[in-house]
């Protein structure tokens, strides 16, 4: 068999599974932070070469997996949605029991709008590893974006109830996400309020719980949780413009004259750049 690495040939070990993902789609308008940082998933790739020189011929089993993890660093890291498609077919030939190729495959029909083979494929890697709470909160995510509200919900609470399932709070902020977008804002409340419970520090659900109460003008409650987010969130766009609205509904004009600078300079071509400009010229 070819190797992957260059001209050695061997096997690849196989490389721990991509981390669960939180993000959502362009269809749910929050961005996720993706899956690997290129430097440990270069370094993984280095150690897996290395590795193929000593030992003998790599199983489908592992080529697999191993082409399954490239496939979702081409879609996820690099946008390469052709190499990603190359890779998971490939894995998908080489071993169609391996539940990551199949989850990675279904996010990128996803992404360039095959639902239904999407679907298919959620569906799979569910059936081929039914204690991963990553496929079902990854199939919710997919469900909420089809406008299926109840069945992502479903989902969603399968990943929370599975025991196995280490970071349940993903798929209750995701829940939360969906329900706010699904004008369901008590809803959303209760499953972002039970995120926090189960990871007091989950940035993410702090920044959705102060949007949630920016919108139901509780004004107090917004401003608490996203100063509790600034201590512990990353800047964006979108936080830096939550954060501008929460400051000035408050009154606090300073702070939110700083957020809009900071938004303008640092990020002018974004979405959130422009709602800002647009604000600005209504009032």
């Amino acid at each position: 068999m070819r190797s992957t690495c260059g001209r050695a040939n061997g096997p690849q070990p196989s490389v721990p599974q991509i981390p669960r993902t939180a993000f959502w789609g362009a269809a749910m308008r929050i961005t996720r932070m993706g899956y690997y940082s290129t430097v440990a998933l270069l370094v993984m790739l280095l150690q897996a070469c290395a590795s193929s020189v000593q030992t003998g011929k790599i199983s489908s089993e592992k080529a697999a997996q191993f082409n399954a993890q490239l496939g979702i660093k081409y879609m996820r890291q690099q946008g390469d949605l052709e190499q990603a498609r190359i890779k998971l077919e490939k894995a998908l030939s080489q071993d169609s029991r391996n539940a990551l190729a199949h989850a990675g495959y279904a996010q990128l029909q996803s992404r360039v709008g095959d639902n239904t083979l999407a679907e298919k494929h959620y569906k799979r890697a569910i059936v081929l590893e039914p204690l991963n709470g990553d496929h079902q909160n990854a199939y919710g995510v997919f469900l909420c974006g089809d406008d299926r509200v109840a069945e992502a919900i479903t989902a969603f609470d399968a990943a929370v109830e599975n025991r196995y399932y280490k970071t349940p709070e993903y798929a209750l902020d995701n829940a939360g996400i969906c329900l706010l977008d699904a004008e369901r804002p008590a809803d959303a409340e209760r499953y972002l309020a039970k995120a926090i419970k189960a990871k007091p520090d989950y940035s993410p659900a702090l920044l959705n719980l102060a949007d949630l109460n920016l919108r139901a003008e509780r004004m107090e409650l917004a401003l608490a949780y996203y100063r509790r987010y600034a201590t512990k969130g990353r800047e964006t766009p979108r936080s830096l413009w939550i954060g501008f609205q929460v400051y000035r509904s408050a009154g606090r004009l300073d702070e939110a004259q700083q957020l809009s600078d900071t938004l303008l300079q640092k990020y002018p071509n974004s979405f959130q750049a422009g709602e800002l400009l647009t604000s600005t010229v209504n009032d």
